[in-house]
């Protein structure tokens, strides 16, 4: 009798179930750590954010905190010594300077209900006395609904959460 070589349908059929499991929790693991990853931009933000209320208070001077579509910056409101103009002069410290964001995240700035263009111009305000634009800064994937949210008050709270659509 001849030595047959193969696998039986049986072999292969746990090969193949053990390779679908192993493929689903990749695919989950994928998608909570790209979850996390705008829960941790959304916990920067809040961060930076607070640290630009306090060097506003400790200067004092006005911030302003301005998008583009790939980053994000302060920007300090000054009067120009030989113009006398005022004008936004950008931040360039680490921790308030330029800040990327990931290609595949987008961020949507949100005043009084309506989406405010990422053009690079400061459009949240942050006094001296702690005040502060009231703001929503949503962050997902381009083309799906936001997963988190940074949230400001004009009283200069600043907290992040979930993002749950209503």
């Amino acid at each position: 009798m001849k030595n047959l070589k193969g696998f039986t349908l049986i072999e292969l059929l746990i090969v193949i179930l053990i390779i679908s499991i192993v493929a689903g929790i990749a695919t989950v693991t994928i998608s909570t750590n790209k979850n996390k990853q705008y829960e941790t931009i959304g916990k920067q933000l809040v961060n930076t954010i607070n640290l630009a209320e306090q060097e506003a208070m400790l200067r004092p001077a006005t911030l302003g905190l301005a998008f583009t579509p790939d980053s994000f910056q302060f920007f300090v409101f000054q009067t120009d010594r030989k113009t006398r103009q005022n004008t936004w002069q950008a931040m360039t410290n680490a921790s308030l300077g330029l800040h990327r964001i990931p290609n595949d995240t987008q961020i949507t700035v949100k005043i009084l209900g309506e989406t405010i263009p990422a053009d690079g111009q400061p459009k949240i305000i942050i006094s001296p006395s702690n005040d502060l634009t009231p703001f929503i800064i949503l962050i997902g994937k381009h083309t799906e609904t936001p997963y988190y949210q940074v949230i400001g008050k004009a009283n200069g709270e600043v907290t992040s959460e979930r993002f749950v659509a209503k």
